[in-house]
């Protein structure tokens, strides 16, 4: 691009490790942070958020604190995108603790936690058999004014079903109906898996209404 006359910025930089980050391609993505420097150009909140995201997603979350630290020193200001990453890094590493911690500065930053934070969390917690620590959570969730979204109700329901305990993932599962939430092909296929490792095959039929979908039991 340079020999060509055309003088990379800052957006440009950003635009390309955005792209590496979301390849896995990370030594690119550090290369090219470290010519932003060398130039004196500045990484934005976009930047720093695809390098934390990529390396979170790959379990390496010393590496995503350390850029997390630049950011920090560099005077750019976290966003939700930010911590969510960082609490996916923890809990994909089993640190439950410190994506707790981390979930906590959310509030102590002023930035307000969505869906997808407490998602990471309540399904983290489920697949490590804690459903208490995921059900407060919820109520921590339903206290912010964040409501339950299908995927809330498929990390319980799948829960249930595990446990074998397919009647009450039903009750679940209908009262995400009662909500208005409405169910996708994962709640589906969670409940006839469910129905199918207790031996209840027949119960296991889906409505083929195209505008809903229901397990008929």
């Amino acid at each position: 691009m340079s020999s060509k006359g055309c003088k990379p910025n800052a957006i440009t930089y950003t635009t390309l490790i955005d792209g590496f980050s979301k390849a896995v391609h990370l030594q690119e993505a550090y290369d090219l942070v470290s010519e932003m420097s060398a130039k004196s150009l500045s990484l934005n909140i976009v930047g720093y958020n695809s390098l934390i995201s990529a390396l979170s997603k790959q379990g390496m979350i010393q590496q995503a604190l350390e850029i997390f630290g630049d950011m920090s020193s560099n005077g750019c200001k976290p966003d939700i995108f930010t911590f969510n990453a960082l609490i996916l890094g923890f809990c994909k590493v089993d640190k439950m603790d410190e994506a707790l911690g981390t979930y906590r500065d959310i509030f102590l930053e002023g930035v307000i936690a969505n869906v997808v934070t407490y998602n990471t969390l309540i399904h983290a917690f489920l697949r490590k058999g804690k459903i208490q620590e995921a059900l407060k959570l919820v109520n921590d969730m339903l206290f912010r004014g964040c409501p339950l979204d299908e995927i809330t109700y498929n990390g319980f329901i799948k829960a249930l079903c595990n446990d074998g305990a397919v009647e009450r993932a039903i009750v679940l599962f209908e009262e995400m109906m009662r909500k208005g939430t409405k169910p996708n092909h994962v709640t589906c296929n969670i409940l006839i898996n469910g129905f199918c490792r207790i031996g209840k095959v027949q119960n296991a039929r889906v409505s083929e209404r195209p505008d809903t979908s229901w397990i008929d039991t």
